[in-house]
């Protein structure tokens, strides 16, 4: 009898103490996750991000993100990107309170700052470790906190990068269907064309049989010849919206002289872009519309170099007369 109510305490024991861990693990999920204020994406003003290998600030000047203190504009989807996740910061989970942060690379050596400002105001701060297992997390610290959390979201590749893949990569922007004429130069070789467009022709009473008038459209010298329509098309849709493969870092647009290739473009206004000799596998440029020297994969270099006898659609066997 005394052996039947010894495991009977025993028994009660094992079961409150259960029941004390598991509320004492429910209390902590609701009670230990700080409350954090929301970030309106469009208060934010400067973004501070710093670590052991380097860092960035970004901050909005009349509505364009630059990197400072350079002033370099910022690729606008990587900005979003951060926005976003500072406008989406949640806590999920407080994963650790032991103050070892090895396992969740939240040591000085490898975490990440993050600082979030609206003018003056600090809107947010914290530090990012690596992602979660799941890749839907990611280990982070709270100012003055020293448990690590998980916050929602692969967080991490958010704001790693560096400066050089902040850049904005736009080097020429255009609506090539507002050009109006374009100029090639290859060395002493140019080549000027002008955009044909006729009127639209009103309907006319014609004999029967006969075909009806076709308004002339397409690309012309200014003596008179018709240049490939289709070459043409090519090099304006390669230059609409061209993006280069990364910046000349030591070297200024003055540092650039005689091109191999110039393009001008004229319709509301001129853009020109200017191509020099290539470099391991890429084609140093400048462009009018861009404050800094800048490579163009040679790929896309050479869908934009073309010979005036390539835009005209001369044949070897005619120029030469074989």
């Amino acid at each position: 009898m005394k052996v039947k109510k010894e495991y009977i305490l025993i028994s009660l024991i094992i079961i409150t103490l259960s029941l004390y861990l598991i509320f004492k693990n429910s209390d902590r999920t609701h009670y230990d996750l700080p409350r954090l204020d929301p970030v309106d994406r469009t208060a934010v003003t400067r973004m501070v991000v710093t670590s052991q290998t380097g860092g960035f600030t970004l901050e909005r000047q009349d509505e364009i993100w630059r990197i400072l203190p350079q002033g370099y504009p910022a690729d606008q989807s990587q900005v979003d990107k951060m926005l976003d996740a500072a406008a989406d910061f949640v806590l999920t989970t407080l994963v650790s309170e032991s103050r070892n942060y090895v396992p969740y690379d939240l040591t000085e050596e490898k975490k990440i700052k993050v600082e979030i400002f609206g003018g003056d105001k600090m809107l947010q701060k914290y530090y990012i470790g690596k992602p979660a297992s799941t890749h839907r997390h990611t280990y982070v610290l709270l100012e003055d906190r020293p448990g690590v959390y998980q916050a929602r979201g692969n967080i991490r590749t958010t704001f790693d990068v560096e400066v050089a893949r902040l850049r904005n990569k736009d080097v020429v922007t255009l609506n090539k269907d507002e050009v109006l004429g374009l100029v090639l130069a290859s060395g002493e070789e140019s080549l000027k064309l002008q955009k044909l467009e006729a009127p639209p022709v009103p309907p006319v009473e014609s004999e029967e049989g006969s075909a009806p008038v076709q308004p002339q459209s397409g690309w012309q010298t200014e003596d008179g010849r018709d240049a490939d329509e289709q070459v043409v098309n090519r090099i304006l849709n390669s230059l609409a919206n061209l993006k280069c493969d990364g910046y000349i870092e030591d070297k200024t647009k003055e540092d650039f002289s005689a091109p191999i290739f110039t393009l001008s473009v004229f319709g509301e206004g001129e853009v020109t872009l200017s191509i020099f000799e290539m470099e391991n596998e890429k084609y140093p440029a400048i462009s009018s519309q861009n404050d800094y020297p800048f490579y163009l994969p040679k790929w896309r270099a050479e869908q934009l170099i073309k010979k005036p006898d390539e835009v005209l659609g001369v044949k070897v066997e005619e120029k030469t007369g074989e």
